[in-house]
């Protein structure tokens, strides 16, 4: 890899403006064709340590993701830390000022999870095609799943579905027909069954919610992320321009060089 970088152009790339760029580009230099595709890695415990993410960067990793759905505040400062000192590592095997790297935030986002099965966290459930089950956003039932009774953590779904609506569960492999609608609680048929486990997403395709953009702790991370100087945030389940201007808002003036990109997730994201 040592010979395919072509490092003198590298310090152009670290200049502030265009104007010095052009100046600091070195006419001389083997012209390369850049990889316009990015590695982006997602950094867990396995990979944390400052060595592997040496490793990874020589391997050509373009981007750090820190997953914010998990992980203490503690993690993630000692991940941002040992990226950083992983970046200078290589930076100096280069010979260069710095190296082209980004860090990047992506929040948990506004999801809709269904509550925990009866037994343990990793308690699963088998949910039979024809069958009934009923969803409830009852609190009581959150750590009460079964087969027959489903919690989820969205307590107006009530008033957003209508009977023939479909509700597809843990990345769409189950779906359930709403059949009808009670004050906390949506009766459903079982139209695909499967295997259900605690904690899994839902989507409600077609189906415009009253969901924020940003929850409570996505505001708290966003504010953690720019105390850490991240570079990009990763906005998980975006539904339109207004869910963007609210992150904005929320890195203010300081974070104006943060780069926001929408992960477009649902059927209402792609609509906007």
């Amino acid at each position: 890899m040592d010979s395919e970088i072509n490092v003198s152009q590298f310090v152009a790339a670290e200049e502030c403006c265009i104007l010095n760029h052009n100046k600091a580009l070195d006419i001389d230099s083997r012209p390369i064709y850049p990889r316009l595709t990015k590695i982006i890695c997602t950094i867990g415990p396995a990979s944390q340590k400052v060595e592997k993410l040496v490793e990874m960067l020589r391997a050509g990793m373009n981007v750090f993701r820190l997953n914010f759905s998990h992980g203490s505040y503690e993690y993630h400062a000692e991940t941002i830390q040992n990226a950083r000192e992983a970046v200078k590592k290589v930076a100096a095997e280069q010979g260069l000022p710095s190296y082209p790297v980004a860090i990047a935030l992506d929040t948990k986002g506004p999801e809709i999870r269904t509550g925990l099965f009866e037994g343990s966290g990793i308690s699963e459930v088998e949910l039979m095609k024809g069958k009934t089950v009923k969803i409830t956003t009852d609190e009581e039932y959150r750590n009460k799943c079964s087969a027959e009774l489903i919690y989820l953590d969205y307590k107006n779904i009530v008033k957003v579905v209508k009977e023939g609506d479909r509700i597809y569960v843990d990345d769409g492999l189950i779906s359930l027909l709403v059949k009808s609608i009670e004050s906390d609680s949506l009766v459903c048929e079982i139209e695909n069954g499967g295997m259900l486990g605690s904690s899994k997403g839902c989507n409600l395709p077609g189906i415009e919610t009253d969901l924020p953009a940003t929850s409570e702790k996505d505001k708290e991370d966003l504010l953690f992320g720019l105390k850490h100087e991240v570079d990009m945030v990763f906005a998980s389940f975006i539904r339109n321009a207004a869910g963007v201007n609210e992150i904005r808002e929320i890195l203010g003036n300081d974070g104006k060089h943060i780069k926001i990109l929408p992960k477009i997730e649902n059927h209402e994201g792609v609509k906007k």
